[in-house]
């Protein structure tokens, strides 16, 4: 301002317009007593309340256009390509195997992407990304409503920090509490955070319900292979009875120490079920040293073997097969199947699971203890907080040699005429291709996740590493996209003082948080328009086309389910990070959840898998039963907590410096109570958060006792349980072996 008042700020800009512009702020007569304390926090920042970015330095509307530009090329030669592998039956074979019997025309060829065909069903996991592909597009359609009304009022409350047309103009930046409507305005954006936390939730509530009738349906089909029991012809074993004998199974960890052999556990569950077990087998361990490194133990095992050292490990995991099932749905909802009276037991003894398909195990780490495998998971835990110091170092370089400010101080000229000239290669070049790069490179992150949880924690079911591996590596590229994203643009000095300051000054943190994240929402609007160019490309199998036309024999095409949610979960974390920030993003999420559901449906209609002949069953290359639900509902919860957080950081900074200025009761209690209002809607997040995870999963998790007393009253389930096969749990490397 222009006047000088008792303790108010004079603030000059050093080298404007230049790309390294700072703002100081000198204070006079601060006095004492809060006002004094919050001039004095914010004068040892050095962070001004409003700074002028200049228009070299800044990231917005060239970017975004160029962005746009090019996916949108992209998607339309992408679509053109698929269209016409339809005039080639070979390559139109390879690509979609199971839209071989089609109608000819275009529309019969690309009417699964818009509709589900009975005749060619989606696996369980397959619906549940189609299903949270539209949450993800309903969430931001109703998230684009909210942005149609605070859109206009960034730009009309806007407080000169941007000038008129950039792209800072169009976020929460532009709004400032410095007059006397600031309040105001800002219970707003508070309203709106509503809105939007009240949408999510109620989305995310209506699906755990529609997911808890899929599963629980998944169960029944698995189950009772009605197709063949309909028939009631068992003279051949009916495809489907492997699957049935998993659901009739049960997995037992943590067995007691007095539990040795096979009879032995046999005779403990035929204590509580008489008569009721059909085929009983225990993992048989391995004579050698349980090292994780299969070089090393393979060393070690034959050096102690010389002295007769190696001792035989006592086997802890077992799998037994019942004969109806309500019999294993009491053993699985029962807290304590087993007295547990004897002096070699523990409380922590019988730990009773749903059993896995047999391809769904990896019978190299079946020898694998329960307890081993969780310690050797919270160790990998603290390895993960330094391997995302390493391997953030190559993408940090990637991000800094294409920063703007970087490009502008190395080639001057270069640069500058870029910018002036072809401003379309300049947008391109400084924000979709180093996204692109990063993107690149995080595509080996579940591959090391996953060599790491079958390698050194030794997990057994195929289901949980890709589980697993889908929240570690959500969490660990979105940790690394917000630090590159805010730690590579030109408000670097920014993030200096708040890592530096933060500790001693939270308003510095806020105040930093507040001037740092509306400057890089550019960065994650390119994002998700590169992901939305990239959809097609993902679903293209070139893999496939290329064997076609070498005139190889036809493969099945298992999908990557871990892969593919991965990347909608990242986005619609970006999506609730940046909503209330900058909304321009929320219509773009809906474009890219839109074209997601149609291009998934299409593929996983037509593409992935095997259908399991007279059944609605997709066989892949193993069954997660849909759970891959939970992890997709952990990321979405940890993006909404990050999205209010994140404004509620805009927010508070804007309130730190108000009251600087003005700290008269009125405004103080104001902010008090804003304070409390978003405090409010943290444990909001936090209650339902945990309300889905105490209610809905326990009860998506297992059978309901109703479903499994119908399946043993089926006429024909003595038949589906006489051709269960004694040997299917058999360790297929010991018998060989043998």
């Amino acid at each position: 301002s222009g006047r000088l008042s008792r303790g108010a700020p004079v603030c000059r800009q050093t080298a404007p317009g230049m790309a390294n512009a700072t703002v100081d702020c000198d204070f006079v007569d601060s006095g004492n007593g809060l006002r004094a304390n919050l001039l004095k926090t914010i004068g040892q920042c050095r962070l001004g309340a409003r700074v002028s970015i200049s228009p070299v330095e800044s990231l917005g509307w060239p970017q975004i256009v160029s962005t746009a530009t090019t996916a949108t090329g992209v998607l339309a030669g992408t679509i053109l390509v698929v269209i016409l592998l339809n005039y080639s039956p070979r390559l139109s074979r390879a690509l979609a195997p199971f839209a071989v019997d089609r109608a000819p025309g275009v529309w019969p060829w690309i009417s699964g992407a818009f509709v589900e065909d009975p005749k060619r069903p989606m696996s369980i996991d397959g619906v549940v990304i189609v299903r949270f592909c539209i949450l993800g597009r309903n969430f931001c359609l109703l998230g684009s409503l909210v942005a149609c009304f605070l859109l206009p009022c960034y730009w009309i409350w806007h407080s000169g920090v941007a000038p008129e047309g950039d792209f800072l103009r169009f976020t929460i930046a532009s709004m400032s509490l410095g007059d006397s409507h600031g309040m105001q305005k800002y219970w707003v954006i508070i309203v709106a955070m509503y809105l939007l936390v009240f949408a999510c939730c109620w989305l995310l509530d209506r699906e755990w319900r529609e997911f808890i009738a899929l599963r629980r349906d998944h169960f029944v089909d698995v189950a009772a292979c009605p197709a063949h029991m309909r028939s009631g012809r068992w003279a051949a074993r009916p495809p489907c009875d492997h699957e049935a004998q998993s659901a009739h199974t049960v997995m037992v960890e943590q067995v007691p120490k007095r539990i040795e052999t096979e009879e032995d556990l046999r005779a403990a569950f035929e204590l509580i079920f008489p008569g009721g077990v059909v085929c009983c087998r225990m993992v048989q361990v391995p004579n050698e040293v349980p090292v994780p490194c299969a070089c090393l133990r393979s060393c070690l095992t034959r050096v102690l073997r010389l002295v007769n050292t190696v001792k035989t490990l006592r086997p802890s995991t077992g799998f037994v097969t019942l004969d109806s099932m309500s019999k294993r749905t009491i053993a699985l909802q029962s807290e304590a199947l087993f007295a547990s009276r004897h002096t070699k037991d523990s409380y922590n003894d019988w730990v009773f699971l749903p059993a896995p398909q047999v391809s769904d195990l990896i019978w190299g780490n079946m020898h694998n203890s329960f307890e081993s495998i969780r310690r050797r998971a919270d160790v990998f835990q603290l390895l993960c907080a330094v391997g995302l110091v390493l391997w953030s170092s190559p993408m940090f370089a990637v991000m800094t040699v294409t920063n703007p400010t970087f490009l502008h101080e190395t080639f001057p000229e270069a640069m500058e005429t870029i910018h002036d000239d072809a401003p379309f290669l300049y947008g391109l070049f400084t924000a979709s291709l180093p996204m692109l790069a990063v993107w690149c490179i995080q595509l080996l992150l579940p591959s090391v996740f996953w060599y790491a949880a079958t390698t050194f924690e030794g997990r057994k079911m195929r289901s949980d590493v890709a589980r697993t591996v889908l929240l570690r590596s959500f969490a660990f590229e979105a940790a690394l996209y917000y630090f590159l994203a805010l730690g590579g643009t030109a408000v670097l000095s920014v993030w200096t003082a708040y890592f530096t300051t933060s500790v001693n000054s939270p308003i510095c943190t806020l105040n930093s948080l507040g001037r740092a994240l509306p400057q890089v929402a550019v960065y994650y609007v390119a994002q998700v328009i590169n992901e939305t160019m990239l959809l097609p490309v993902i679903q293209l199998q070139v893999g496939a086309l290329w064997d076609a036309v070498r005139g190889h024999a036809d493969k099945v095409i298992q999908c990557d389910y871990t892969k593919q949610s991965l990347r909608l979960a990242l986005i619609l974390n970006f999506v609730n990070m940046f909503a209330i920030v900058c909304p321009v993003i929320l219509p773009l999420g809906a474009v890219y959840f839109a074209l997601a559901a149609c291009f998934f449906r299409w593929s996983l209609q037509n593409t992935y898998g095997r259908i399991v002949p007279g059944t609605h069953l997709r066989e892949g290359s193993y069954d997660m039963q849909g759970g891959l639900w939970y992890e997709l509902f952990h990321c979405v919860m940890v993006g909404l907590l990050l999205g209010v957080l994140a404004v509620s950081g805009v927010i508070l900074s804007q309130v730190a410096l108000a009251l600087a200025e003005d700290v008269s009761l009125l405004v103080f209690l104001c902010c008090i109570f804003m304070l409390l209002v978003l405090l409010g809607l943290l444990l909001k997040i936090v209650h339902f958060w945990w309300k889905c995870c105490r209610i809905y999963r326990r009860w998506s998790e297992v059978m309901p006792f109703e479903d499994a007393s119908c399946i043993d009253q089926d006429p024909n389930h003595e038949a589906l349980v006489a051709a269960f096969e004694a040997s299917y749990y058999q360790d297929p490397l010991r018998s060989r072996a043998g």
